[in-house]
């Protein structure tokens, strides 16, 4: 309430105005506001938001996390005229910052994309990011049961719900990361798998097979450089299309490897002179 508003008040208290201030705070709701506006400072004014904002690494962003939701559980109870739905929309809202600090992180360096990574270090990487997406999970399933078990303790707020589902920003991303490390697992395989079969036909037919299997490989090459110029953490519908025509370009051309593949391992069962060749 405003130094006015409580100056005006209190000239009428004195003044023994006691209907004029009594009308006036009933026509505009004034104590149910003002206890609405506690709640709210209650659960808003030290939310640690901050700390998400700021993170520059995963391990920052978790505690960041692991703080917002403490700070809503420890508080929702106090803040009583808080509206639960409310609550609910605040912590979708936050999804909206873990996404943006998401995409920061998972942007090693301006330009570059994470299937730059060697294996290992993308292995790492997209395995933290997925843990982080299963503690807001987990976090959030717990928040909403506590939204649910504050409702039944409010009296006079009955027309409230809970959403049904809460709609967080960042769930694309984290379906985008479990399909990233399929793809670049099964790409690895294919790599591994590649190279093992010209190891065992090399003692053939040396000169073909070498010819062959540059060809191959310079094939496979070509095709994950496909996914290399998309930015394929983007989920919006700009980076959808191009994350799904990058798919089908690496699909054509493993295709026309594995083409190869075959056509080299006919050419030298062809030449096979015996069976133990």
């Amino acid at each position: 309430m405003s130094a006015q508003v409580q100056f005006a008040l209190e000239a009428l208290r004195i003044g023994r105005r006691f209907l004029s201030t009594v009308s006036f705070e009933a026509h505009v709701e004034l104590p149910d506001n003002l206890e609405l506006v506690q709640s709210s400072l209650l659960l808003l004014r030290d939310l640690p938001i901050h700390a998400l904002l700021n993170a520059t690494t995963v391990e920052e962003i978790s505690e960041a996390v692991e703080g917002l939701f403490n700070h809503m559980r420890r508080n929702l109870r106090k803040a009583r005229r808080y509206p639960v739905y409310r609550a609910a929309v605040l912590m979708e809202d936050v999804s909206r910052d873990l996404l943006t600090q998401l995409n920061k992180v998972l942007h090693p360096k301006e330009g570059s994309t994470i299937m730059q990574l060697p294996y290992a270090d993308f292995e790492l990487l997209t395995g933290i990011c997925r843990e982080l997406c299963t503690q807001w999970a987990d976090s959030a399933r717990q928040f909403k049961q506590q939204l649910r078990d504050e409702l039944k303790h409010r009296s006079g707020q009955s027309a409230e719900r809970v959403p049904a589902k809460m709609r967080f920003a960042h769930e694309p991303l984290q379906d985008r990361i479990n399909e990233l490390r399929q793809f670049r697992k099964q790409h690895e395989q294919f790599v591994q798998t590649l190279d093992k079969v010209f190891v065992v036909v090399s003692g053939k037919d040396g000169g073909t097979v070498s010819a062959a299997a540059t060809a191959t490989k310079n094939t496979v090459v070509a095709a994950y450089d496909k996914v290399l110029v998309v930015d394929v953490v983007d989920t919006t519908p700009t980076g959808i299309n191009a994350w799904e025509r990058a798919k089908q370009e690496y699909a054509d051309l493993i295709n026309r490897a594995e083409s190869l593949i075959i056509a080299n391992m006919r050419d030298t069962l062809g030449n096979a002179a015996t069976t133990k060749d």
